[in-house]
């Protein structure tokens, strides 16, 4: 009888054991789910904003297109009139209004583009998350855009850096620059920001 006790005894405190493990383990599975689940809803999110700021950016860039066109349109009527007449290049360039000079000037746009959502990525440490594939474009995009901003304030230093000697070739000269490689850039951006948001589209569709 005192066997039987001991042995239901220990049967009994084998049961609770079990019980108490089994818990415990569920706790974790549970615990993990939904550290998972809001992962995965911050991932989301933070992807979202990603794609919003592309969007911004491309908005954005597209929106100073006719400017910068009719700009381009001035540059080369202006350059096709002073090729005939080589003495008007070398004037000083301030003798005229700036407006005269080079007319339709867009300015340069923004200084910096929108990138704050791929720095919270970044130290959020969402990127390793991402498919290669979108790792790439994203990485090659926010890069191009960097670069750009870069050389654009190499080209703005020289812009300010234009006084009373400066002569008018000088400053067509620039224009040009501005024109086909600093403007010009731009359009591959707009083509990066499509590609990028596509892929973002494709691996987080809007629910």
């Amino acid at each position: 009888m005192i066997k039987n006790l001991k042995r239901s005894t220990l049967v009994e405190y084998l049961f609770q054991l079990v019980i108490l493990i089994l818990g415990v383990f569920l706790g974790i599975l549970a615990t993990e789910w939904s550290t998972e689940k809001n992962q995965k809803k911050f991932e989301r999110d933070i992807m979202t904003g990603m794609r919003n700021e592309l969007q911004v950016n491309l908005d954005y860039l597209e929106s100073v297109q006719p400017r910068r066109l009719a700009f381009q349109k001035s540059l080369d009527s202006l350059s096709a009139a002073l090729s005939q007449n080589d003495e008007v290049k070398k004037e000083v360039f301030y003798d005229q209004p700036f407006s005269k000079r080079i007319p339709n000037w867009p300015g340069f746009g923004k200084n910096v583009m929108d990138k704050s959502m791929f720095e919270v990525a970044k130290s959020g440490n969402i990127l390793p998350n991402l498919k290669v594939e979108l790792l790439q474009q994203l990485s090659k995009t926010y890069s191009f855009q960097n670069s750009i901003e870069d050389y654009g304030g190499t080209l703005r230093a020289e812009y300010f850096d234009i006084d009373s000697n400066t002569k008018y070739f000088e400053v067509i000269n620039m224009m040009w620059i501005f024109m086909q490689e600093y403007f010009g850039s731009h359009y591959l951006l707009m083509e990066d920001y499509k590609k990028s948001i596509a892929l973002i589209d494709k691996y987080y569709p809007p629910n």
